[in-house]
């Protein structure tokens, strides 16, 4: 519809919410946000393919997989952990660049998940 007033008054993660996010009471999950909203929907997720819902397959829902430069997402990544106090300590710069190459992090490994949607879009709406 255009109604650029809307974009104005809701927050963007309350307009494409995060499929995995979780947060304390009293806060909405975002399975709960994405439940509450008309289709279509607008759906974040940092999920591998092959923990998307089925129903996202079954109901031919449209994916557009955006995929960070690996280097860019290691740093980010790095820095991130660093700073967030819930996550492991990375160690140094050259321990988690040999544990990030090897798969070994909380998310698994960035090749894995690129190649993973890679493949997948032979098969589905990708």
């Amino acid at each position: 519809e255009g109604d650029m007033s809307r974009c104005l008054r809701i927050p963007t993660f309350n307009r494409a919410p995060f499929l995995e996010l979780n947060p304390l009471p009293p806060f909405p999950s975002g399975l709960q946000l994405l439940q509450s909203m008309p289709s279509p929907r607008l759906v974040k997720t940092h999920f591998p393919v092959h923990l998307v819902p089925q129903s996202f397959w079954d109901n031919d829902c449209k994916v557009v997989y955006v995929a960070r430069n690996g280097k860019d997402n290691m740093v980010s990544y790095f820095h991130f952990q660093r700073m967030n106090q819930k996550l492991p300590e990375p160690g140094t710069w050259d321990e988690y660049f040999t544990a990030s190459l090897n798969g070994q992090v909380s998310w698994g490994s960035w090749f894995d998940h690129v190649t993973g949607w890679w493949k997948a879009k032979e098969k589905r709406n990708i």
